[in-house]
């Protein structure tokens, strides 16, 4: 049976402290190995400083929700946002190869879920951004 844990934010950077300590309460309910806990909690902390910054760009308040799930197929975490519609996956991958002074700016958050989950999906329902983020671990 899947163990489900929602969170749910206002769309405020002071909130995301509070993401940490939800991350690693539900690691250790579900015995998930230590490193998923480093790499779900830098993922949603990207995934929802996106959200915030250029999501809500016309100051309106607005809420986040994060559902961390633990299942038979995995564990994956889910954000949910009613803020201006946008698709983080299609920003192209940076350059890492070239040196800090020539890179632009912006796109490597992105980069790393990309590169910690096994899969990473955005679809937009009903009015809001949804971020999926798969991991192949299980509890």
């Amino acid at each position: 049976m899947a163990k489900i844990t929602k969170i749910k934010l206002k769309n405020d950077i002071k909130e995301i402290p509070e993401i940490y300590d939800q991350v690693v309460k539900f690691c250790v309910e579900q015995n998930l190995p230590k490193y998923l806990w480093h790499d779900i909690s830098l993922i949603l902390d990207e995934a929802v400083t996106n959200a915030i910054k250029h999501g809500f760009t016309d100051g309106k308040d607005g809420r986040i929700q994060i559902d961390m799930i633990n299942s038979e197929e995995g564990t994956s975490v889910r954000v949910i946002d009613r803020g201006l519609k946008f698709n983080p996956l299609g920003l192209p991958d940076p350059d890492t190869k070239s040196s800090i002074e020539k890179r632009r700016v912006g796109g490597l958050g992105v980069y790393l879920m990309k590169k910690l989950a096994d899969r990473v999906n955005y679809s937009y329902k009903y009015g809001a951004n949804v971020l999926t983020i798969k991991f192949d671990v299980k509890g």
